[in-house]
């Protein structure tokens, strides 16, 4: 199942919070340093800088919440977070799981998690082969029976 979002402009969306670039912005801010480096905040994070950490630790919630309501909406049975190039995501892995499970509830606690880095071809790459399937296949390859009197 794909799930497509077209999201309202003046609506929050989750990147807002979670993407590199929002969560250099917050630790910034934190530290009242605004032209801290990629490296100097994976640096400060690594050494358990308290507003850092901080930062990483709302995000990785936020994420995890996130997840777990799509899997106890939807009851998908996994979920597979990627993402492209994102430098503090080792950092905030273990949470973004931990939260995840904590928020699941009913049927959904069965869901899987799989974190994996990819590629932003890669990405495009499964979006048109899942695309192409259901254009074949919109089933999923679960042809419905035909009745016969």
């Amino acid at each position: 199942m794909i799930i497509a979002v077209r999201p309202h402009p003046r609506r929050l969306q989750l990147c807002r919070w979670t993407s590199e670039p929002a969560i250099l912005g917050e630790i910034r801010s934190a530290l009242a340093n605004p032209r801290l480096t990629i490296a100097e905040a994976l640096a400060r994070a690594q050494t358990g800088c308290g507003e850092t950490t901080a930062v990483l630790h709302r995000a990785a919630q936020t994420v995890g919440r996130a997840l777990a309501t799509v899997a106890n909406l939807v009851g998908t049975e996994l979920i597979v977070l990627s993402s492209e190039h994102h430098r503090f995501a080792h950092l905030m892995q273990a949470e973004i799981e931990e939260t995840f499970r904590q928020h699941l509830c009913g049927p959904a606690t069965a869901c899987r998690l799989i974190t994996v880095q990819r590629p932003f071809e890669d990405w495009a790459r499964g979006a048109a082969a899942v695309a192409i399937d259901n254009l074949f296949d919109p089933h999923g390859g679960k042809r419905h029976a035909q009745k016969h009197d």
